[in-house]
Protein backbone atom coordinates (compact mmCIF):
# COMPACT_ATOMS: atom_id res chain seq x y z
CA UNK A 1 0.00 0.00 0.00
CA UNK A 2 1.13 3.32 -0.75
CA UNK A 3 2.33 5.83 2.19
CA UNK A 4 2.93 9.68 2.39
CA UNK A 5 5.53 11.75 3.49
CA UNK A 6 4.26 15.52 3.84
CA UNK A 7 6.74 17.27 1.88
CA UNK A 8 7.16 20.96 0.41
CA UNK A 9 5.92 20.17 -2.69
CA UNK A 10 3.57 17.06 -3.92
CA UNK A 11 5.19 13.70 -2.53
CA UNK A 12 4.09 10.26 -2.38
CA UNK A 13 6.95 7.62 -1.08
CA UNK A 14 6.43 4.26 0.15
CA UNK A 15 7.44 3.86 3.96
CA UNK A 16 8.29 0.71 5.78
CA UNK A 17 7.21 0.73 9.60
CA UNK A 18 9.72 -2.24 11.15
CA UNK A 19 7.27 -3.04 14.37
CA UNK A 20 7.99 -6.55 14.96
CA UNK A 21 5.30 -9.34 15.31
CA UNK A 22 5.56 -13.35 16.51
CA UNK A 23 5.66 -15.50 13.45
CA UNK A 24 2.73 -18.13 13.69
CA UNK A 25 3.94 -21.20 15.25
CA UNK A 26 7.34 -20.24 15.96
CA UNK A 27 7.21 -17.40 18.73
CA UNK A 28 10.09 -15.92 17.29
CA UNK A 29 9.58 -12.00 16.04
CA UNK A 30 9.77 -10.80 12.54
CA UNK A 31 9.30 -7.95 10.38
CA UNK A 32 6.13 -6.53 10.27
CA UNK A 33 4.85 -6.01 6.31
CA UNK A 34 4.91 -2.64 4.62
CA UNK A 35 2.20 0.08 6.02
CA UNK A 36 1.72 3.65 4.81
CA UNK A 37 3.27 6.31 7.31
CA UNK A 38 0.70 9.40 7.45
CA UNK A 39 0.83 12.30 10.02
CA UNK A 40 -2.41 11.07 10.76
CA UNK A 41 -2.02 7.37 11.08
CA UNK A 42 -2.28 4.42 8.36
CA UNK A 43 -5.66 5.07 7.93
CA UNK A 44 -5.17 8.46 6.35
CA UNK A 45 -2.42 7.49 4.04
CA UNK A 46 -5.00 5.99 1.16
CA UNK A 47 -3.28 6.92 -1.93
CA UNK A 48 -5.06 8.96 -4.34
CA UNK A 49 -5.66 7.35 -7.69
CA UNK A 50 -2.98 8.08 -10.40
CA UNK A 51 0.67 6.86 -10.88
CA UNK A 52 3.08 6.99 -8.31
CA UNK A 53 4.63 10.44 -8.31
CA UNK A 54 7.81 11.13 -6.11
CA UNK A 55 9.82 14.20 -5.76
CA UNK A 56 10.11 16.15 -2.54
CA UNK A 57 11.63 13.29 -0.58
CA UNK A 58 14.40 12.96 -3.47
CA UNK A 59 16.45 15.41 -1.55
CA UNK A 60 19.25 16.36 -3.89
CA UNK A 61 18.05 14.40 -5.99
CA UNK A 62 14.97 15.46 -7.17
CA UNK A 63 14.10 17.13 -10.34
CA UNK A 64 13.72 21.29 -10.47
CA UNK A 65 11.27 23.19 -9.86
CA UNK A 66 8.98 23.69 -13.18
CA UNK A 67 10.74 19.71 -14.87
CA UNK A 68 12.88 18.76 -16.43
CA UNK A 69 16.64 17.66 -15.72
CA UNK A 70 19.69 18.36 -15.85
CA UNK A 71 21.86 18.31 -19.44
CA UNK A 72 25.01 17.41 -20.49
CA UNK A 73 26.70 20.05 -22.82
CA UNK A 74 26.46 17.90 -25.66
CA UNK A 75 23.25 16.57 -25.95
CA UNK A 76 19.94 15.89 -23.80
CA UNK A 77 21.49 12.83 -22.26
CA UNK A 78 23.97 13.08 -20.13
CA UNK A 79 26.41 10.20 -19.81
CA UNK A 80 28.37 10.00 -17.08
CA UNK A 81 31.32 7.53 -16.73
CA UNK A 82 33.45 5.87 -13.97
CA UNK A 83 36.71 7.43 -13.65
CA UNK A 84 39.72 5.65 -12.70
CA UNK A 85 41.26 6.18 -9.47
CA UNK A 86 40.86 4.77 -5.57
CA UNK A 87 38.39 2.67 -4.71
CA UNK A 88 35.94 2.95 -1.71
CA UNK A 89 34.29 -1.29 -1.89
CA UNK A 90 31.31 -1.06 0.43
CA UNK A 91 31.03 -3.54 3.22
CA UNK A 92 30.88 -7.22 2.48
CA UNK A 93 27.43 -8.91 2.55
CA UNK A 94 27.84 -10.64 5.65
CA UNK A 95 27.83 -7.12 7.67
CA UNK A 96 23.71 -6.22 6.73
CA UNK A 97 22.53 -10.13 7.58
CA UNK A 98 22.46 -9.99 11.15
CA UNK A 99 19.75 -11.13 13.39
CA UNK A 100 19.91 -10.06 16.86
CA UNK A 101 17.03 -12.54 18.55
CA UNK A 102 19.34 -15.20 18.38
CA UNK A 103 17.24 -16.87 15.77
CA UNK A 104 18.75 -18.78 12.63
CA UNK A 105 18.18 -17.05 9.75
CA UNK A 106 17.59 -19.48 6.51
CA UNK A 107 17.61 -17.36 3.44
CA UNK A 108 17.86 -19.61 -0.52
CA UNK A 109 21.13 -18.32 -2.00
CA UNK A 110 20.74 -17.57 -5.90
CA UNK A 111 23.68 -16.38 -6.88
CA UNK A 112 26.68 -14.40 -4.96
CA UNK A 113 25.18 -11.45 -2.92
CA UNK A 114 21.27 -12.12 -3.31
CA UNK A 115 19.17 -13.61 -0.63
CA UNK A 116 15.68 -15.06 -1.06
CA UNK A 117 13.32 -15.24 2.12
CA UNK A 118 11.90 -18.58 2.55
CA UNK A 119 10.21 -17.77 5.99
CA UNK A 120 11.02 -14.81 8.47
CA UNK A 121 14.79 -14.32 9.71
CA UNK A 122 14.05 -13.36 13.12
CA UNK A 123 14.37 -9.63 14.62
CA UNK A 124 16.53 -8.11 12.15
CA UNK A 125 17.94 -4.65 13.06
CA UNK A 126 16.67 -1.82 10.85
CA UNK A 127 17.88 -1.33 7.60
CA UNK A 128 16.25 -4.15 6.34
CA UNK A 129 14.06 -1.33 3.69
CA UNK A 130 17.25 -2.47 1.80
CA UNK A 131 16.61 -6.02 1.35
CA UNK A 132 12.77 -6.45 1.42
CA UNK A 133 10.91 -4.07 -0.81
CA UNK A 134 6.88 -3.70 -0.77
CA UNK A 135 5.12 -5.43 -3.79
CA UNK A 136 3.63 -3.88 -6.00
CA UNK A 137 5.76 -1.03 -6.07
CA UNK A 138 5.78 1.39 -9.58
CA UNK A 139 8.84 2.08 -10.00
CA UNK A 140 11.14 4.44 -10.05
CA UNK A 141 10.03 5.05 -6.42
CA UNK A 142 11.90 5.59 -3.31
CA UNK A 143 11.17 3.86 -0.27
CA UNK A 144 11.69 5.12 3.35
CA UNK A 145 12.45 2.64 6.52
CA UNK A 146 10.36 4.71 8.98
CA UNK A 147 12.38 3.43 11.89
CA UNK A 148 15.67 3.25 10.89
CA UNK A 149 14.92 7.29 9.44
CA UNK A 150 14.00 8.05 13.07
CA UNK A 151 16.68 6.45 14.77
CA UNK A 152 19.10 8.51 12.38
CA UNK A 153 17.84 11.48 13.57
CA UNK A 154 17.11 10.10 17.34
CA UNK A 155 21.06 9.31 17.32
CA UNK A 156 21.96 12.96 16.17
CA UNK A 157 20.20 14.67 18.15
CA UNK A 158 21.47 13.25 21.36
CA UNK A 159 25.57 13.46 19.95
CA UNK A 160 24.59 16.91 19.68
CA UNK A 161 23.03 17.45 23.09
CA UNK A 162 25.58 15.31 24.58
CA UNK A 163 28.84 17.49 23.23
CA UNK A 164 26.48 20.70 24.03
CA UNK A 165 25.80 21.94 20.16
CA UNK A 166 22.97 23.29 18.74
CA UNK A 167 21.66 21.27 16.30
CA UNK A 168 20.17 23.02 13.11
CA UNK A 169 20.16 20.14 9.98
CA UNK A 170 19.91 20.85 6.18
CA UNK A 171 17.17 19.68 5.02
CA UNK A 172 18.68 20.35 1.44
CA UNK A 173 18.94 16.26 2.01
CA UNK A 174 15.12 15.61 1.99
CA UNK A 175 13.32 18.25 1.35
CA UNK A 176 10.20 17.22 3.04
CA UNK A 177 8.31 19.12 5.76
CA UNK A 178 7.20 15.92 7.75
CA UNK A 179 11.08 15.19 8.31
CA UNK A 180 11.49 18.18 9.35
CA UNK A 181 8.92 18.21 11.46
CA UNK A 182 10.75 15.75 13.00
CA UNK A 183 14.30 16.76 13.52
CA UNK A 184 12.59 19.37 15.16
CA UNK A 185 10.70 17.63 17.75
CA UNK A 186 13.93 15.39 18.51
CA UNK A 187 15.84 18.92 19.37
CA UNK A 188 16.83 20.65 16.43
CA UNK A 189 16.47 24.37 16.86
CA UNK A 190 15.66 25.33 13.06
CA UNK A 191 16.54 24.20 9.68
CA UNK A 192 19.03 24.97 7.14
CA UNK A 193 18.08 25.54 3.75
CA UNK A 194 20.62 26.09 0.26
CA UNK A 195 18.01 28.13 -1.63
CA UNK A 196 14.70 30.06 -1.23
CA UNK A 197 12.25 28.25 -2.18
CA UNK A 198 12.99 25.59 0.17
CA UNK A 199 12.81 28.47 2.64
CA UNK A 200 9.82 29.40 1.21
CA UNK A 201 8.60 25.74 1.50
CA UNK A 202 9.15 25.07 5.09
CA UNK A 203 8.11 28.47 6.38
CA UNK A 204 4.55 27.57 4.98
CA UNK A 205 5.00 24.50 6.75
CA UNK A 206 5.27 26.10 10.03
CA UNK A 207 8.94 25.70 10.48
CA UNK A 208 9.54 29.52 11.87
CA UNK A 209 13.46 29.23 12.31
CA UNK A 210 15.92 28.91 8.89
CA UNK A 211 19.02 29.77 8.08
CA UNK A 212 19.09 30.00 4.49
CA UNK A 213 23.06 28.59 4.41
CA UNK A 214 24.66 30.10 0.89
CA UNK A 215 25.84 32.88 0.15
CA UNK A 216 22.60 34.82 -1.69
CA UNK A 217 22.89 36.74 -4.67
CA UNK A 218 19.43 38.83 -4.80
CA UNK A 219 18.09 40.13 -8.08
CA UNK A 220 14.89 41.52 -8.12
CA UNK A 221 12.31 39.09 -7.78
CA UNK A 222 14.99 37.34 -5.04
CA UNK A 223 14.51 40.40 -3.04
CA UNK A 224 10.98 40.30 -2.70
CA UNK A 225 10.80 36.76 -2.21
CA UNK A 226 13.08 37.10 0.60
CA UNK A 227 11.15 40.26 2.39
CA UNK A 228 8.10 38.26 1.82
CA UNK A 229 10.14 35.90 4.26
CA UNK A 230 11.68 37.73 6.64
CA UNK A 231 8.19 39.07 7.51
CA UNK A 232 7.23 35.04 8.53
CA UNK A 233 9.90 33.65 10.38
CA UNK A 234 13.46 34.19 12.17
CA UNK A 235 15.96 34.12 9.26
CA UNK A 236 19.74 33.89 8.87
CA UNK A 237 21.49 34.34 5.58
CA UNK A 238 24.72 33.72 4.50
CA UNK A 239 26.82 36.12 2.67
CA UNK A 240 30.57 36.58 1.70
CA UNK A 241 31.23 39.82 -0.06
CA UNK A 242 30.45 43.22 0.64
CA UNK A 243 28.71 43.92 -2.32
CA UNK A 244 26.00 41.19 -1.72
CA UNK A 245 25.05 42.20 1.76
CA UNK A 246 24.22 45.49 0.21
CA UNK A 247 21.92 43.90 -1.54
CA UNK A 248 20.39 41.72 1.14
CA UNK A 249 20.03 45.05 3.10
CA UNK A 250 18.36 46.87 0.11
CA UNK A 251 16.21 43.65 0.44
CA UNK A 252 15.15 43.15 3.59
CA UNK A 253 14.47 47.42 4.70
CA UNK A 254 11.47 47.84 6.88
CA UNK A 255 10.65 44.41 7.13
CA UNK A 256 8.96 43.24 10.31
CA UNK A 257 11.71 41.07 11.96
CA UNK A 258 15.43 41.97 11.22
CA UNK A 259 17.18 38.97 9.24
CA UNK A 260 20.75 38.08 10.95
CA UNK A 261 23.79 37.52 8.82
CA UNK A 262 26.36 35.11 9.15
CA UNK A 263 29.61 35.45 6.96
CA UNK A 264 30.68 32.02 5.15
CA UNK A 265 34.03 31.29 5.62
CA UNK A 266 36.53 28.83 3.39
CA UNK A 267 37.99 26.16 5.73
CA UNK A 268 39.70 24.14 3.17
CA UNK A 269 36.67 22.75 1.13
CA UNK A 270 37.35 25.35 -2.06
CA UNK A 271 33.99 26.29 -2.95
CA UNK A 272 32.09 29.48 -1.39
CA UNK A 273 33.69 31.72 1.86
CA UNK A 274 36.28 34.12 2.02
CA UNK A 275 39.20 33.44 3.80
CA UNK A 276 38.25 33.18 7.79
CA UNK A 277 40.99 36.50 8.25
CA UNK A 278 38.43 38.19 5.91
CA UNK A 279 35.29 37.76 7.50
CA UNK A 280 35.48 40.72 9.77
CA UNK A 281 35.84 42.93 6.26
CA UNK A 282 32.48 41.37 5.37
CA UNK A 283 30.48 41.53 8.62
CA UNK A 284 31.68 45.30 8.45
CA UNK A 285 29.97 45.83 5.52
CA UNK A 286 26.92 44.10 6.44
CA UNK A 287 27.21 45.91 9.63
CA UNK A 288 27.12 49.44 8.05
CA UNK A 289 24.19 48.61 5.77
CA UNK A 290 22.27 48.28 9.00
CA UNK A 291 22.29 44.04 8.97
CA UNK A 292 22.97 42.74 12.44
CA UNK A 293 26.22 40.51 11.87
CA UNK A 294 25.46 37.08 14.56
CA UNK A 295 28.82 35.07 13.40
CA UNK A 296 30.59 33.28 10.67
CA UNK A 297 29.86 29.48 8.90
CA UNK A 298 31.46 27.28 7.40
CA UNK A 299 31.36 23.75 5.20
CA UNK A 300 34.05 21.00 5.46
CA UNK A 301 33.19 19.30 2.48
CA UNK A 302 36.82 17.67 2.57
CA UNK A 303 35.81 15.09 5.08
CA UNK A 304 33.75 13.96 2.66
CA UNK A 305 36.93 11.17 1.60
CA UNK A 306 37.29 7.64 1.99
CA UNK A 307 40.67 8.33 3.76
CA UNK A 308 39.58 7.73 7.79
CA UNK A 309 42.14 10.35 8.28
CA UNK A 310 40.15 13.11 5.86
CA UNK A 311 37.32 13.39 8.77
CA UNK A 312 39.41 14.05 11.48
CA UNK A 313 41.35 17.24 10.28
CA UNK A 314 38.55 18.46 8.36
CA UNK A 315 37.19 18.92 11.67
CA UNK A 316 40.00 20.50 13.12
CA UNK A 317 40.54 23.15 9.96
CA UNK A 318 36.81 23.84 10.63
CA UNK A 319 37.37 24.64 13.99
CA UNK A 320 40.52 27.23 13.53
CA UNK A 321 38.58 28.37 10.57
CA UNK A 322 35.69 29.66 13.18
CA UNK A 323 38.00 30.73 15.76
CA UNK A 324 39.81 32.84 12.93
CA UNK A 325 36.85 34.29 11.91
CA UNK A 326 35.22 34.91 15.50
CA UNK A 327 38.37 36.60 16.23
CA UNK A 328 38.36 38.91 13.20
CA UNK A 329 35.04 39.98 14.00
CA UNK A 330 35.52 41.17 17.55
CA UNK A 331 39.01 42.82 16.54
CA UNK A 332 36.00 45.10 14.64
CA UNK A 333 33.71 45.44 17.49
CA UNK A 334 31.24 42.73 16.10
CA UNK A 335 29.27 40.07 17.70
CA UNK A 336 30.17 35.85 16.71
CA UNK A 337 27.95 34.39 18.92
CA UNK A 338 27.00 32.00 16.13
CA UNK A 339 29.70 29.64 14.87
CA UNK A 340 28.18 27.17 12.65
CA UNK A 341 29.58 24.10 10.75
CA UNK A 342 29.39 20.37 10.71
CA UNK A 343 28.27 17.98 8.38
CA UNK A 344 27.69 14.01 8.92
CA UNK A 345 30.68 12.71 7.83
CA UNK A 346 32.75 15.32 10.84
CA UNK A 347 29.89 14.93 13.38
CA UNK A 348 31.31 11.95 15.34
CA UNK A 349 34.72 14.25 15.54
CA UNK A 350 33.63 17.30 17.08
CA UNK A 351 34.71 18.18 20.40
CA UNK A 352 34.24 21.59 22.97
CA UNK A 353 35.70 24.46 21.23
CA UNK A 354 34.40 26.98 18.88
CA UNK A 355 31.82 25.26 16.70
CA UNK A 356 28.33 25.78 18.53
CA UNK A 357 26.15 24.82 16.04
CA UNK A 358 26.41 21.72 13.69
CA UNK A 359 24.40 21.55 9.95
CA UNK A 360 24.62 17.56 9.03
CA UNK A 361 22.17 17.36 6.45
CA UNK A 362 22.32 13.30 5.11
CA UNK A 363 22.69 11.67 8.42
CA UNK A 364 18.72 11.32 8.10
CA UNK A 365 19.15 9.06 5.27
CA UNK A 366 22.34 7.70 5.03
CA UNK A 367 23.52 6.82 1.72
CA UNK A 368 26.36 5.33 -0.62
CA UNK A 369 28.66 7.46 0.09
CA UNK A 370 28.40 7.53 3.29
CA UNK A 371 28.89 3.86 3.69
CA UNK A 372 31.66 3.41 1.32
CA UNK A 373 33.99 6.17 3.86
CA UNK A 374 32.41 3.95 7.24
CA UNK A 375 30.46 7.05 8.46
CA UNK A 376 27.62 4.44 8.78
CA UNK A 377 26.89 0.98 8.65
CA UNK A 378 24.39 -0.72 6.42
CA UNK A 379 21.80 -1.17 8.87
CA UNK A 380 21.75 3.18 8.87
CA UNK A 381 20.21 3.23 5.37
CA UNK A 382 17.07 4.49 6.16
CA UNK A 383 16.74 5.07 2.18
CA UNK A 384 16.93 3.10 -1.49
CA UNK A 385 15.20 3.46 -4.59
CA UNK A 386 13.37 0.26 -6.03
CA UNK A 387 14.28 0.17 -9.29
CA UNK A 388 13.23 -2.33 -12.16
CA UNK A 389 15.51 -4.59 -14.20
CA UNK A 390 14.14 -3.74 -18.08
CA UNK A 391 16.95 -5.07 -19.93
CA UNK A 392 19.70 -7.32 -20.71
CA UNK A 393 21.57 -6.49 -23.69
CA UNK A 394 24.74 -8.48 -22.97
CA UNK A 395 25.95 -11.28 -20.57
CA UNK A 396 26.99 -9.44 -17.35
CA UNK A 397 25.02 -6.35 -17.83
CA UNK A 398 21.63 -5.55 -17.02
CA UNK A 399 19.49 -2.15 -17.21
CA UNK A 400 17.81 -0.60 -14.14
CA UNK A 401 14.52 1.82 -15.02
CA UNK A 402 16.35 4.22 -12.58
CA UNK A 403 18.30 6.92 -13.89
CA UNK A 404 19.91 10.44 -12.80
CA UNK A 405 16.83 12.06 -12.54
CA UNK A 406 15.91 9.86 -9.52
CA UNK A 407 19.91 9.06 -8.38
CA UNK A 408 21.11 12.65 -9.50
CA UNK A 409 24.98 12.27 -10.67
CA UNK A 410 26.88 13.42 -8.03
CA UNK A 411 29.50 11.32 -6.36
CA UNK A 412 33.31 11.90 -5.02
CA UNK A 413 35.66 10.89 -7.83
CA UNK A 414 36.79 7.88 -5.80
CA UNK A 415 33.78 5.91 -5.38
CA UNK A 416 32.95 3.14 -7.71
CA UNK A 417 30.02 3.69 -9.79
CA UNK A 418 26.17 5.75 -8.97
CA UNK A 419 25.25 3.91 -6.44
CA UNK A 420 24.93 0.23 -4.09
CA UNK A 421 23.07 -2.64 -5.13
CA UNK A 422 22.34 -4.60 -1.57
CA UNK A 423 21.81 -7.78 -3.61
CA UNK A 424 24.64 -7.70 -5.77
CA UNK A 425 27.41 -5.87 -3.70
CA UNK A 426 30.35 -6.60 -6.52
CA UNK A 427 28.16 -4.33 -8.91
CA UNK A 428 29.07 -1.45 -10.38
CA UNK A 429 26.72 0.88 -11.91
CA UNK A 430 28.41 2.10 -14.45
CA UNK A 431 26.60 4.91 -16.39
CA UNK A 432 23.47 6.97 -15.61
CA UNK A 433 21.11 8.57 -18.34
CA UNK A 434 18.20 10.39 -17.21
CA UNK A 435 15.80 7.43 -17.23
CA UNK A 436 18.63 4.73 -17.65
CA UNK A 437 21.00 3.07 -14.85
CA UNK A 438 23.70 0.10 -16.54
CA UNK A 439 24.96 -2.26 -14.21
CA UNK A 440 28.24 -4.26 -14.76
CA UNK A 441 27.71 -7.86 -12.88
CA UNK A 442 31.16 -9.70 -11.67
CA UNK A 443 31.90 -12.35 -13.75
CA UNK A 444 29.87 -15.49 -13.06
CA UNK A 445 26.90 -13.86 -11.43
CA UNK A 446 23.60 -15.00 -12.50
CA UNK A 447 21.80 -11.67 -13.33
CA UNK A 448 18.47 -11.07 -11.87
CA UNK A 449 15.32 -11.79 -14.04
CA UNK A 450 13.51 -8.59 -16.46
CA UNK A 451 11.25 -7.66 -14.66
CA UNK A 452 12.97 -7.87 -11.17
CA UNK A 453 12.53 -5.13 -8.81
CA UNK A 454 15.92 -4.81 -7.03
CA UNK A 455 16.84 -2.20 -4.23
CA UNK A 456 19.41 0.62 -5.21
CA UNK A 457 21.24 2.60 -2.29
CA UNK A 458 21.83 5.97 -4.26
CA UNK A 459 24.90 8.48 -3.42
Amino acid sequence: MEGVLRGPWPVRAYVRDCVSKSVPGTGRPAPAPFRPYAPGGAAAAEPPPGPVRVRACRGRRSRRPGGGGRRGRHGRRARTRVRPGPVARYPSRSARFRPVSGTRCRHRGEGPGFAKYTQPCGEWEAGVVVEQLPEGLVTPVLVVDADVLDRNIARMAQAARTGGFALRPHAKSHKCAEIAGRQLRAGAVGLSVATLSEAEALAAAGVDDLFVAYPLWLDAGKARRLHRLADKVALRVGADSAQAVRRLADAVRGSDRRVEVLVEVDCGAGRTGVPAADAGRVAEAAAEAGLLVVGAFTFPGQGYDHDPGARERAARDEERALAEAAESLRERGLRAEVLSGGSTPTAAHRRPGPVGELRPGVYVFNDAQQLAIGTCTADDLALCVATTVISRPAPGRLVLDAGSKVLGSDRSPWVTGHGYLPRYPDAVVTALWEHHAVVRLPEGVPAPALGSVLALVPH
